[in-house]
């Protein structure tokens, strides 16, 4: 797409560089350019998406660095277009929403927004196996997914859009399946996982003796 007014002209490119379907996902890294006046600037996203139902789809999208690694980004819930409405979220998620008079805030009680924030919170649950395979998931995840239970809204509150589904949904994802990667190179659940803030610890105890001093057979 070009653009151009006055003394400025740009021109903005999409393009797909990979694409891979995944049972009823489909996953494309995105490349994003906008030239202005010859400066060049460049998004890369993982997208991911699902047909939510009624010919609709239902999308969340990660930032990548330059090395291809996940990074957080900042952007409100998107219905077509970006909306007002935050999401305490660090990636992308666009449904098809039931918006407010303004078009800018996701009407909150309606049962239609609530069964999609429950979709995209599933869709989001099952790219972590898909992270997972694409060796994705590293340190940088806790950047990415919410851990902090107290920044969401409450799901019966009827005057603003909850997105704590997520929270719960991969809460609990980490919880039972294998997805954090061990110093072995195999994964292993968040209840048989334990974080180094040093690395050097991670060299210093091997999984046998870490399973001795935490008392965890599989830790």
């Amino acid at each position: 797409m070009f653009f151009a007014a006055k003394e400025v002209t740009g021109k903005y490119t999409k393009e797909i560089t990979r694409k891979i379907e995944q049972v009823d996902i489909t996953v494309q890294w995105i490349t994003l350019a906008l030239v202005v006046n010859r400066r060049r600037t460049i998004q890369q996203l993982l997208l991911f998406t699902r047909n939510c139902g009624s010919g609709h789809i239902c999308s969340i999208g990660y930032a990548l660095g330059e090395s291809g690694r996940l990074m957080r980004i900042d952007r409100p819930a998107f219905c077509f277009f970006p909306t007002k409405e935050v999401t305490n979220l660090n990636f992308i998620l666009h449904a098809p929403f039931l918006l407010t008079d303004s078009r800018e805030g996701i009407k909150a009680g309606e049962k239609h927004n609530q069964e999609l924030v429950q979709q995209l919170a599933q869709l989001a649950v099952d790219s972590l196996v898909i992270l997972r395979d694409e060796k994705l998931i590293d340190d940088s995840l806790l950047e990415i997914i919410p851990y902090d239970q107290s920044i969401f809204s409450s799901l019966d509150d009827r005057t603003k859009i909850s997105f704590k589904p997520f929270f719960d949904d991969i809460k609990h994802k980490l919880q039972t399946d294998s997805l954090l990667p061990a110093a072995n190179g195999t994964c292993s659940s968040k209840s048989a996982s334990y974080w180094a803030s040093d690395t050097d610890l991670v060299d210093l105890f091997s999984d046998k003796q870490l399973a001795q001093l935490t008392g965890m057979e599989r830790a």
